[in-house]
């Protein structure tokens, strides 16, 4: 995975997820926040994603820290998990953050009819 540069927007929270290349469960991991993603309703609560690749050479500070622990999520700069990532413990935690109010969209549109 290559790192991605994200435009930020101050209102928007930020999760960063610490990867690298040919790492099973960093995909596992990035596959797990895309999940929940799909699961928030983005436009009333979005959140920017970032993937920083521990190997590039400009992520030195962190392959040091990170180098063994990879996948590693952070989540408004806070260290949230390593190694494996929950789907419902990451949507608990952007509940708290008030990111997500705990419906996904399926839920909204079948409550609505």
């Amino acid at each position: 995975m290559l790192a991605s540069n994200v435009l930020r927007t101050a209102s928007r929270p930020l999760l960063e997820l610490f990867t690298r290349q040919y790492c099973g469960l960093c995909e596992a991991a990035h596959e797990t926040v895309l999940n929940v993603q799909k699961k928030v309703d983005l436009l009333l609560h979005p959140f920017d994603l970032q993937l920083t690749d521990v190997d590039q050479p400009q992520n030195k500070q962190w392959l040091k820290k990170y180098m063994f622990d990879v996948p590693v999520l952070h989540v408004n700069g806070e260290l949230f998990g390593m190694h494996r990532l929950d789907e419902d413990e990451l949507s608990a935690r952007l509940k708290e953050l008030g990111i997500t109010n705990g419906q996904d969209s399926a839920s909204k549109a079948s409550e609505s009819r």
